[in-house]
């Protein structure tokens, strides 16, 4: 489109000398042709540089000891195809809209063609601040709004990729550390130490794990599989029977409702999927023990004691009083938790109660959340090829943009020149205008970008991983990433055509007639 607009004069004038429209059409439209065949072969040259790049990552992820590389053609031709069909069509209503012109309208000069429609109308009569340099960037963004309006969808196209795909992780990472906190709001050095068996809590195992001379405090716990069914929807848990006054840690609990009876904690997340809310009755299906050493799952009736702003919906919560006594297993324990003394490392905790008769693992706390954490520092390497994928496409967006600018108003930079105005005022025009194109892009961007992720969180993400309650969430580096990509590289691309304008010869630019 704009490669056809700064033809328009070309085009104008062989329509007054009676060209037929057909054959007018055939230079934009192979041009076009040219360009797209091109685009299409350097996309997949690119395609398989960055695959080779993503390929070197992968291997961190699955160190297996063979590798077997092979070229996806299919997906490879099915690329192309799009890059070469898509923006071949796109040419022909650029191309239709500038051969119904009129020759005459066709032919005036940039200097004396009216643009902007209504735009240009209410701008002159809005008083602007500053000298007609000042006010000539403003002007010539609305002047040709089109144009405008085609470059910053373009910019923000970019932004709202790098948003979406970035501030997934960024949610990612803002559910991790909201799991953390609440994991470590009190003794955060605490163990879980996972017996071999049921036993009493007065077991040997038991008190040789708590008579340590590096544990703190400890208290037992028993988890164990269950299932939460509210009307026709069911999910899984691991039902963790502690007790819920316990001071070395307890979950917390929001939206408390009073209850009478067998009562149970779940995440905002769980209570979200179930459509349940404090103080109603969920099913719950768990073990009871039958004799002294069978057991059977059955169904009993819990009320929804309270909300825990845990992000995980797989964990619920059950005070030792209602748990032992709804599953007949008062006084057995499989887990013991321990604090640690001060300045006692995990590591050290780990070495000296793992070789304990009874004990089967010895991990922290924070064990599934660390864990998480590395995975997302390594897919880390992924998203920088995307971010440079980004950073390149906005450059070259802006850089097309100021360049066909400076070829478009290469007389009115010209007539600038024969005035007496330094290249240093011109290029500062330039960039100004870049800058205004640019923040309006950002703008966009930053909107679509956050519909985008909300989406991918709200209505991609629970399908895939339904256990987790995920927020949108941006952080600060992939906002100021993205402020420096719609509008740092854009406002600056013009200075790339400087070279151009201190080279240009005024007096030919200047002419009328070529």
């Amino acid at each position: 489109g704009r490669i056809v607009e700064v033809q328009r004069r070309e085009i104008g004038i062989g329509m007054a000398l009676g060209t037929p429209t057909h054959r007018l059409a055939i230079r934009p439209l192979l041009m076009a042709f040219q360009v797209a065949f091109l685009g299409a072969v350097l996309g997949i040259v690119v395609g398989l540089a960055v695959s080779q790049l993503m390929l070197g990552v992968l291997r961190g992820f699955f160190p297996l000891p063979v590798w077997r590389q092979t070229f996806p053609l299919a997906t490879f031709a099915r690329g192309a195809a799009l890059g070469l069909v898509v923006p071949f069509v796109a040419t022909i209503i650029p191309v239709r809209r500038a051969l119904r012109v009129t020759p005459v309208e066709a032919i005036r000069t940039g200097a004396v063609a009216s643009r902007g429609g209504r735009l240009m109308v209410l701008l002159r009569r809005m008083p602007l601040p500053g000298r007609s340099t000042t006010q000539l960037p403003p002007r010539n963004v609305l002047r040709e709004p089109r144009r405008t309006v085609m470059t910053a969808l373009g910019i923000a196209a970019a932004i709202a990729v790098l948003l979406g795909v970035v501030g997934m992780l960024d949610s990612f990472y803002a559910t991790i550390d909201r799991a953390h906190h609440e994991l470590t709001r009190s003794a955060p050095h605490r163990l879980t130490v996972t017996l071999s068996a049921f036993g009493p809590d007065s077991s040997a195992t038991v008190r040789a794990v708590a008579e340590q001379a590096l544990v703190r405090d400890a208290h037992t716990e028993l988890q164990l599989p269950g299932t939460i069914r509210h009307r026709a929807t069911k999910i899984d848990v691991f039902v963790v029977v502690t007790d819920l006054d316990s001071p070395m840690w307890r979950p917390t609990i929001e939206d408390r409702a009073r209850v009478r009876g067998p009562s149970i904690v779940i995440s905002r997340k769980a209570a979200d999927d179930l459509g349940v809310h404090p103080g109603e009755t969920v099913l719950l299906r768990h073990p009871r023990r039958v004799g002294l050493t069978s057991y059977r799952f059955v169904e009993s009736r819990v009320v929804v004691r309270g909300i825990s702003p845990i992000p995980t919906r797989a964990v619920a919560w059950m005070d030792s009083r209602d748990g032992g006594a709804l599953m007949n297993l008062s006084g057995i324990a499989n887990v013991v938790v321990v604090d640690p003394k001060p300045s006692v490392s995990a590591a050290r905790m780990e070495r000296t109660l793992f070789p304990i008769v009874g004990v089967s693992s010895v991990q922290p706390v924070t064990a599934v959340t660390d864990t998480i954490r590395k995975e997302l520092d390594r897919m880390l390497g992924i998203l920088v090829i995307v971010e440079g994928a980004v950073l390149l496409l906005a450059l070259l967006i802006a850089f097309n943009t100021a360049s066909i600018n400076a070829d478009d108003r290469a007389r009115e930079h010209a007539t600038m020149f024969a005035f007496g105005l330094p290249l240093r005022t011109v290029a500062l025009m330039a960039i100004g205008e870049s800058l205004l194109v640019g923040v309006l892009g950002t703008a966009v961007g930053f909107a679509v970008g956050r519909l985008l992720l909300t989406w991918l969180v709200t209505r991609l993400l629970p399908s895939t991983l339904p256990d987790l309650g995920i927020v949108a969430a941006l952080s600060s580096r992939t906002v100021a990433l993205a402020l420096v990509l719609g509008i740092g590289v854009v406002a600056l691309a013009p200075l790339l055509t400087v070279r151009k304008l201190a080279r240009m010869d005024v007096p030919s630019t200047l002419r009328v007639v070529e």
